[in-house]
């Protein structure tokens, strides 16, 4: 009698993306611990210096481990806006 083989299940989440003000969308990432960043390539969206990347409001970098259900939000520089560091 053969034996079944177990196959390796690979972890999968899934995250909604998108620049403010325009579409988002649902992606499902694959591994253990994928990554932000991992999630703005499947969305084939790129950041530039000045952009801000939201995950549920919370302000990250591209090497945040994404959250299965997460909205990861990227907004541009604000023209005219000052920055304040406290």
């Amino acid at each position: 009698m053969a034996r079944k083989r177990k196959s390796a299940s690979v972890p999968t989440i899934t995250v909604k993306v998108g620049r403010t003000g325009g579409r988002i969308e649902e992606y499902a990432l694959e591994g253990d611990e994928p990554t932000v960043g991992e999630a703005l390539e499947a969305a084939g969206i790129s950041t530039s210096k000045g952009d801000r990347i939201r995950a549920d409001g919370d302000v990250v970098d591209r090497d945040t481990i994404a959250e299965d259900g997460q909205i990861i939000m990227v907004s541009g520089k604000v023209a005219g806006a000052k920055v304040y560091n406290y």
